[in-house]
């Protein structure tokens, strides 16, 4: 059973709603209703606002959020449109986007999509209520039951709130984020189903590998490094206690004005800090790198992968300043030297072999790369580093350092992150501008000299 307003939308809606099960108390039951095929009164949502009355810590976290900002994002809104005008897949990404909106079917049209056009109660992506009014994820979150004025947490109602509140233990879990966080879209035949996001799949697969089950992790959640804990008042004047962070600290940035977004870059950069490691040495006639993803809960890139970029920058140069090598620079349009360079394709061995550069393609059924048109998905290739992997990249300098080479010779690595590429914001049709506010990170980097004898 597909969820969502389009019947070729598969990415479960469980990141708004509640799942009635075993334990719900009867005042819980008593407010809530099961999903068949309707969808929600918009008058039942209030504005996100309206929260950060009681909640203004959390409220000033989220504000600034990648959630907060789904909605405004011009690259989702670009992708939402092509995949309708290509296939026909009637607002697709809306649905984690904007959960508010899909739920209510108030989902604008999308060859006229913006923000300005999402009801009021949805304006803000991915806000309080789309994720605390669910109360459970089973089968994936595709059973649904909403509850008009209940809140899940994970702590229970101290007294005096003014709605119902619920303690609910899947809000420590990381099945809890799997909804829209594994992303599955009908091919383009619709005959069946094709995963183009893993990173719940990742962990899954990690926690299992590591001694783990579905109900019990032993490697670190997405809570853990997504909402890092600290001690606070989760509600004014309900006195303090461990709280968890509201800023979802990611790997996306704003490109577009937005709230407290500087806060956000430096969450993603200290995320980002922990993520990778590097070394770099001679053997014989070849530098041999490697690079590790220190992050054992999922790959390296994760998420919208196919957009993101992780690669090797190395530079050989002689003490004269002669270059004799570099692999991982970028053209004049900002693109790596491969098969998306207009001006320089193919141009870098190691980056277009992607010997060192870590990513996943997305395919149709004729094998072309597919960027944005996702309905037109039937083949994912992933090649990026799994959980915990360390992989050699090997530079061979035979022929590149000639004999009156001028010593010491100078290695310079570093492992860069971008979060999406420049052509891929070329291919929605985005204004070249925004490209240039995409930020190239260094995730690790090393050093060395080469004394002779090459």
């Amino acid at each position: 059973m597909l969820v969502g307003r389009s019947p070729h939308v598969s990415m479960a809606v469980g990141a708004l709603v509640a799942v009635l099960s075993h334990g719900c108390s009867r005042a819980v039951a008593d407010d809530c209703r099961t999903r068949e095929a309707g969808m929600y009164d918009p008058a039942t949502f209030t504005n996100v606002d309206e929260c950060a009355e009681c909640h203004p810590q959390h409220y000033d976290e989220w504000q600034g959020s990648a959630h907060a900002y789904a909605v405004v994002d011009p690259v989702f809104w670009a992708g939402n449109e092509i995949s309708y005008e290509t296939n026909g897949i009637e607002n697709f990404c809306i649905t984690c986007h904007s959960p508010v909106s899909d739920i209510t079917n108030s989902d604008p049209e999308v060859h006229q999509s913006s923000q300005a056009e999402v009801i009021p109660q949805a304006q803000h992506g991915v806000d309080c209520q789309s994720c605390h009014r669910i109360y459970d994820v089973t089968n994936g979150g595709k059973q649904l039951t909403f509850c008009e004025d209940y809140y899940f947490g994970p702590f229970a109602d101290p007294g005096g709130a003014p709605h119902g509140v619920e303690e609910e233990d899947v809000f420590t879990t990381p099945a809890y984020c799997r909804p829209c966080h594994d992303v599955n879209i009908s091919n383009e035949t619709h005959d069946g189903l094709t995963q183009i996001e893993f990173t719940y799949t990742e962990w899954a697969e990690a926690n299992e590998a590591a001694g783990g089950s579905d109900t019990n992790a032993v490697i670190q959640t997405c809570q853990d490094c997504h909402m890092p804990t600290y001690t606070g008042e989760a509600a004014v004047g309900w006195g303090e206690r461990e709280l968890h962070e509201h800023r979802f600290a990611g790997v996306d940035v704003a490109l577009l004005p937005f709230a407290d977004s500087h806060q956000q870059y430096r969450a993603m950069q200290r995320l980002l800090s922990t993520a990778a490691a590097l070394s770099a040495e001679q053997e014989g006639n070849s530098i041999r790198v490697e690079v590790t993803n220190k992050n054992g809960g999922h790959s390296l890139p994760s998420g919208a992968a196919h957009a993101r970029e992780v690669w090797v920058h190395i530079t050989v140069a002689g003490a004269d300043g002669a270059v004799y090598l570099e692999s991982g620079d970028t053209d004049a349009n900002g693109d790596l030297r491969d098969g998306h360079s207009d001006i320089d394709p193919y141009g870098d061995p190691w980056v277009s072999s992607g010997e060192s550069a870590f990513r996943q393609g997305l395919y149709d059924k004729n094998g072309n790369e597919v960027l944005a048109a996702y309905g037109s998905v039937t083949t994912v290739e992933r090649d990026m580093l799994e959980a915990g992997e360390v992989r050699d990249v090997i530079y061979n300098l035979q022929g590149l350092v000639p004999a009156e080479a001028s010593y010491p010779i100078a290695v310079n690595v570093e492992l860069l992150f971008r979060p999406a590429g420049t052509y891929l914001l070329r291919e929605l049709g985005l204004d070249p501008a925004l490209a240039a506010l995409v930020p190239v990170t260094t995730l690790a980097e090393t050093s060395f000299t080469i004394d002779g004898g090459l």
